[in-house]
């Protein structure tokens, strides 16, 4: 693999769990040597046994020096921004902490000469496009001459994409950026999504970007389970009958508490990380895990039920 290119992952101390995981699936499927930085918006000392690899570099908000990405570069969603700008690597497969790497799928769908590779899943309705990225008669009210129509069988879930270290215009990016949080209309869903997408898509419009869709991002809440269990679960791996893909966790998230085969390989390379880097004994590694869930994923989600009981009862404003 060439030099110029590595793997970027965004995390902050409340899913570094999951980056840690993302990690060790990178060195599984595309090898040890394979150079990874992590974007974090946090300490990186709760990255812990991952920096000890040589291959491994971190950025944080000190790295960043520019007052426009200082205000719009961190956060959730945002964090990943950064890299567009500051990754150590001139290309770059980029992955949110919740993505695993399944098998090699730099070798199949890793191309020379685009700008971006993002994935391509389905054609959107004007109402789709709305709700996850951005509302096509606001977006027009500020660039009138966007077609947000050319382009809805190429919007994509931003976990994951490969990118060419600056193919992105910073003041673009910081000009989109302050429209999302001056104009609450135009991008409902919140988040990096919708004005990451306008930038992709307005920037080919104009050609000012070369970008190429492929279908190559599994998020496994949206397939069946006989399908994930065939081609994407630990079965299938030591089967060696997978699919090469990204496996992005997104919706709801793994936790242990589950069977269930749409966390399976989550779970599965977060307890190598723990077996392997961490050298847990495996009972250790278990309890750790499900402290894990307890923290990040469990206690969130009865805060949030409360919140919604309270709502109801009309303790607390709406």
């Amino acid at each position: 693999m060439e030099k110029k290119f590595g793997v970027v992952i965004t995390c902050y101390p409340g899913d570094v769990h999951f980056a840690q995981a993302s990690y060790m699936s990178v060195c599984h499927f595309l090898g040890p040597e394979t150079r990874v930085c992590f974007i974090v918006d946090g300490d990186p000392g709760c990255l812990g046994e991952v920096l000890r690899d040589e291959n491994v570099t971190t950025l944080t908000r000190q790295d960043v020096v520019d007052p426009r990405l200082q205000a719009t570069g961190f956060g959730w969603g945002f964090t990943k921004m950064v890299g567009f700008w500051h990754s150590p690597f001139e290309e770059s497969l980029y992955l949110d902490a919740d993505a695993i790497v399944w098998g090699n799928v730099i070798e199949q769908f890793y191309k020379h000469g685009y700008d971006f590779i993002v994935d391509q899943q389905k054609s959107y309705s004007d109402a789709e496009i709305a709700f996850w990225f951005f509302a096509p008669q606001e977006i027009v009210k500020h660039y009138p001459d966007f077609d947000f129509a050319q382009f809805r069988a190429r919007y994509a879930c931003t976990g994951t994409f490969f990118a060419r270290r600056g193919a992105l215009d910073l003041q673009e990016w910081y000009d989109i950026a302050m429209l999302q949080k001056c104009d609450p209309d135009v991008f409902l869903f919140g988040g990096e999504m919708g004005p990451l997408n306008f930038l992709w898509a307005y920037g080919c419009q104009r050609e000012l970007l070369r970008i190429l869709s492929v279908k190559y991002q599994v998020i496994p809440v949206d397939h069946e389970d006989s399908e994930l269990r065939q081609y994407y679960s630990p079965e299938a791996l030591r089967a060696n009958r997978i699919k090469p893909a990204v496996l992005h966790f997104c919706g709801k998230k793994p936790n242990i508490f589950t069977r269930s085969v749409k966390v399976a390989s989550m779970n599965y390379f977060r307890k190598r990380y723990l077996l392997e880097k961490a050298k847990l004994s495996p009972w250790r590694a278990q309890l750790l895990m499900a402290w894990q869930d307890i923290r990040f994923v469990l206690v969130p989600w009865l805060r949030r039920g409360v919140s919604k009981v309270k709502k109801l009862l009309g303790l607390i404003p709406n």
